[in-house]
């Protein structure tokens, strides 16, 4: 609940004088239905906030019949004493917030109608993970025995099948489930849901479909909310799923006054189960509605613009737009080729260090990729030439779990004194306690060589410990001599047998919420290191990496950072230069996504949204080549969402540098 003025001051807003014309027709004539579609830095949340102002200063409306729905708490209450400002003071409340939190406020009034008490819980996600487990439990399902997908899995399945009132069976199908598994499933997540109103528990998905449940049982209840709110404000709506768009349609059934504010070709969340056709089919799922279109861009230069427009407009699904730049022109986008990522996170670096001297601070960049797990030579990189940087979307490379635990084996076989990364290994082992653990390490320690402790019969009392030292043992030892020949390693070979030999079964018992990401992590990481044949180079360049973002973190970089972030996360957010990576088939588009127009049409959208975060510089980054485990280096193929631009709009230009990194 965020408060805004109602007992205004005797201000005088000049709507017109402070609006431009596409901003002030939304603001004053937006009464029905109406749709709002806000191109990239156009000022949209500048529109809804003086359109909230001015039904309150033409006492269109009073505070609490006024309802804004966003889909972050934050951008509501910044949205809300923006209005405050500009009316003076504070006063009665107009409510505002997300979906999530409004379905509470509404569940604890009304969630007795379904059975429920109102002191319910929310279920976390592990809360939510733990129920599952249990539920298992109780059916006597097995997920190794009766070959189901991870928890994490089946737990997404559930929610995305909630939120798009799809049949689990659907869903499973979709996910290519065995249709072994599916009744399983099935009777699993029965138990689930029976276990939650049990215990008088929700879970996050439950805020929304029970908020939907109550107004479809009890149109009574519906329309009293409905009457309630006399105008309703949706911020960002492409991204509402089926559910939040019932919602919406309920909250305006009465007073037929909702203001739908989004841009289709920035609709990005499909696998959180937003649907880009709840935008696209507005006008049909209300007839006679106002169709506002603000199309002025105050962010990126004309010649970033033309080039995001260019491609944007190979969508076949969307609103037609044309955005007009009011910026000043700037340089042409680039499109820089070079060898392989290595050289790709070279460049950058080179580029941010010269762009830096010439006077940008490290906080007005941004190097954007399609997956976070994507960065790991660009880590490394901003390591090397110093650069302080953050991560967003994802932890630092090498601070992730999965990593450090298939690291620790290397530096064990590098070094078999490395006690830490012996903890680390051991604590992977079934039966193997801290004490017992402790005795290992004292005794490899004591040796003199890893070879030596790997050849001797050393025994701990316990059956289970002892056999878990065993399989370890062997592991290490065929890692150790089937991929070295002498002082030279095939490193991708030995972490891949590693990996597949013991951790990736492990990984999947300790991390099933994430698995598949977590996957294609260590992946990315075997890939990585097949550009090492030295173990002791391979190291020292990961522990560059560590030391120096240990030693940032103590450290006040005053916000003076770049920011290395996945897409998705930097939605919303801007920067005077940006960096987009790996623009390769396979990779920007993902691959995942090649086969299916739909799927390459949100590929497309999210290639949008990284060119529009760049106000006044874009770099446009394409890797030649990428290394494989297998066969080295594979040759890649340009991204087609840069083959479908006209060349006029960008520099082609290439990147050749002898440095090692």
């Amino acid at each position: 609940m965020t408060s805004v003025n109602d007992n205004k001051k005797n201000m005088k807003i000049n709507y017109q004088k402070e609006l431009n014309d596409e901003q002030y027709e939304v603001v004053s004539q937006a009464d029905g239905y109406s749709l709002v579609l806000a191109g990239a830095g156009s000022g949209k949340t500048r529109a809804i906030t003086y359109r909230v102002a001015y039904l309150l200063d033409k006492n269109k409306a009073e505070a609490n019949q006024i309802l804004l729905m966003t889909f972050t708490n934050k951008a509501a209450k910044e949205m809300l004493h923006r209005v405050g400002d500009l009316l003076g003071g504070s006063g009665q409340s107009v409510l505002g917030g997300t979906f999530h939190r409004l379905g509470n406020l509404f569940l604890r009034q009304h969630i007795h109608l379904l059975g429920y008490k109102p002191d319910f819980n929310i279920l976390d996600q592990d809360d939510s993970q733990r129920l599952i487990n249990s539920s298992m439990a109780g059916l006597n399902i097995n997920i190794k025995k009766d070959a189901l997908p991870p928890i994490g899995m089946i737990q997404h399945m559930i929610s995305y099948a909630n939120n798009t009132r799809q049949t689990l069976s659907e869903v499973m199908e979709f996910y290519d489930v065995h249709w072994s598994a599916q009744d399983k499933i099935n009777a699993l997540a029965k138990a689930y849901q029976e276990g939650k109103k049990r215990t008088n528990a929700v879970d996050f998905d439950d805020l929304l479909s029970l908020w939907l449940e109550i107004f479809e049982k009890f149109p009574a209840v519906a329309e009293n909310a409905s009457q309630k709110y006399k105008y309703v404000l949706v911020d960002e709506y492409q991204d509402v799923n089926y559910i939040q768009a019932q919602l919406v349609k309920y909250l305006g059934k009465e007073n037929k006054n909702i203001l739908a504010v989004g841009d289709d070709a920035q609709s990005i969340y499909s696998f959180r189960a937003a649907d880009v056709n709840n935008i696209l089919s507005f006008a049909k799922d209300y007839p006679n509605a106002k169709i506002f279109k603000l199309e002025k861009n105050y962010r990126s230069s004309p010649e970033i613009l033309a080039l995001a427009e260019s491609s944007i407009m190979n969508n076949d699904s969307q609103y037609r737009k044309k955005l007009e730049a009011m910026k000043d022109s700037s340089s042409q986008p680039q499109l820089v080729k070079m060898l392989n990522p290595k050289k790709q996170a070279i460049f950058i670096a080179q580029t941010i260090r010269d762009l830096h001297q010439q006077g940008y601070k490290y906080s007005s960049i941004a190097i954007l990729a399609r997956s976070v797990y994507q960065t790991i030579d660009i880590q490394l990189a901003l390591s090397n030439y110093n650069i302080p940087y953050s991560v967003r979307g994802g932890q630092k490379y090498f601070e992730q779990a999965q990593i450090k635990d298939l690291l620790a084996f290397v530096r064990v076989i590098f070094n078999f004194n490395d006690e830490l990364a012996w903890q680390r290994i051991l604590a992977l082992a079934d039966g193997i306690g801290e004490k017992q653990a402790q005795t290992i390490i004292d005794f490899v320690t004591a040796q003199d060589s890893l070879d030596v402790a790997l050849g001797m019969d050393f025994k701990l009392k316990q059956k289970k410990a002892q056999s878990s030292w065993n399989a370890l043992k062997t592991l290490l030892h065929d890692a150790r001599f089937s991929f070295s020949d002498q002082d030279k390693y095939n490193l991708a070979g030995m972490i891949k047998y590693i990996y597949e030999s013991f951790y990736r079964a492990k990984m999947r018992d300790l991390y099933t919420e994430d698995f598949s990401d977590r996957e294609e992590a260590v992946e990315q990481f075997i890939d990585f290191s097949s550009n090492y044949k030295d173990l002791k180079q391979f190291l020292a360049d990961v522990c560059l990496d560590e030391e120096l973002w240990q030693a940032n973190k103590q450290k006040d970089l005053d916000d003076d950072f770049v920011l290395l972030s996945t897409i998705h996360q930097a939605k919303g957010l801007e920067w005077s230069v940006v960096f987009v990576s790996n623009l390769y088939q396979g990779s920007f588009p993902h691959y995942k996504s090649l086969e299916n127009n739909k799927e390459i049409q949100e590929e497309r959208r999210l290639f949008y949204v990284a060119c529009t975060r760049a106000k006044e510089k874009l770099y446009l980054l394409f890797p030649l080549r990428a290394p494989h485990y297998m066969y080295g280096e594979v040759m890649n193929e340009r991204s087609q969402f840069i083959e479908e631009i006209p060349d006029d709009l960008y520099i082609e230009t290439s990147f050749t540098d002898s440095s090692f990194l």
